[in-house]
């Protein structure tokens, strides 16, 4: 320990003695001071100073973000075009037409007193009788109702609800701001024809027509001699049915009329559109080298030291 402090005491007074060496010295050799150890082994004439070397600083440009990177929405508005529709304002309907049923005459031969057989003995026994003849056949007829329509008022959409984007400006900033407005929808009226009741067809039944001629009826034959008597007949005209009625049926197309409506041709876009950061340079002092101890070797005069302390701190003994 006493060998120890001695050794402190040396170093401690060459650190003092060394401080005016050190600036004249010219070729110095350093060595990194350890905790705990002595300076290295001095040479006759050197010396070895403890001196705090002060710390080295480098300067570095650096880039400094001033200005962080943003985003702000561009809005390309949407585009219409106006488009013609057409509108259904009638629709197709079927009309009918009916041809009545024609006639025709007919002769038709009546038997108004059949052959009989006359007895010349005793006559026969006749009597007058009342008989209807049929003149005209049954047939029918037919007759049509056309479809009844009226009219109403219909609302057709000339412009679908849409929503669009517009830009405002806002008070104390630079970056733009957009708001969302909402479009309703736009309707228009026409007049259109609608169905009440369809077209219906009426058959009506013609009865048949008779007449009522005298017939002679034979209550009772003659008796012995039988005469053969021809019939009796008589011509009479009758109308029957040519050709039944009918009813034919002719298609209208639907109605149409030419509505112009707006439309969306291209639909709004939205992009993003990115601002990048804004950056400046500064110069920035950096730490190179911190400061440390360090052993300086420097030549010197030590008589006054060896002749005070008998010996050179770090020189070897002889």
């Amino acid at each position: 320990m006493a060998i120890a402090k001695r050794n402190l005491v040396l170093v401690l007074v060459l650190a003092v003695v060394a401080v005016a060496l050190v600036s004249t010295a010219r070729a110095a050799e350093e060595v990194p001071f350890e905790e705990g150890k002595g300076p290295p082994p001095a040479k006759p004439g050197e010396a070895w100073t403890l001196v705090k070397k002060a710390a080295t600083y480098t300067t570095e440009s650096k880039q400094v973000e001033v200005q962080k990177a943003t985003t702000y929405l561009d809005v390309v508005p949407a585009k219409f075009e106006t488009k013609t529709e057409k509108v259904q304002v009638a629709p197709e309907k079927k009309v009918g037409k009916v041809t009545p049923a024609t006639w025709k005459t007919e002769q038709v031969t009546i038997v108004v007193k059949p052959e009989h057989k006359r007895y010349e003995i005793v006559p026969a026994q006749w009597e007058t009788a009342d008989e209807q003849v049929e003149v005209q056949a049954a047939a029918e007829t037919v007759t049509y109702s056309p479809a009844s329509y009226k009219t109403v008022k219909e609302q057709v959409e000339i412009q679908a609800a849409h929503t669009y984007t517009k830009r405002v400006d806002t008070k104390g900033s630079d970056l733009p701001t957009f708001i969302t407005c909402e479009e309703g929808a736009r309707y228009t009226s026409i007049n259109k024809e609608e169905l009440v009741s369809e077209g219906k067809e009426a058959k009506a039944a013609i009865p048949a027509r008779f007449r009522t001629v005298k017939v002679m009826k034979m209550v009772k034959p003659a008796e012995v001699k039988e005469v053969v008597v021809p019939a009796e007949t008589i011509t009479v005209e009758r109308q029957v049915l040519a050709t039944p009625a009918a009813v034919a049926y002719e298609t209208v197309p639907a109605a149409f009329v030419d509505v112009e409506k707006r439309v969306v041709a291209e639909a709004e876009k939205t992009s993003q559109v990115e601002v990048p950061a804004k950056f400046e340079s500064i110069a920035e002092r950096k730490l190179a080298e911190p400061a440390k101890l360090v052993w300086v070797k420097s030549t010197c005069e030590c008589g006054d030291v060896l002749e005070r302390y008998k010996s050179i701190p770090g020189a070897a003994s002889k």
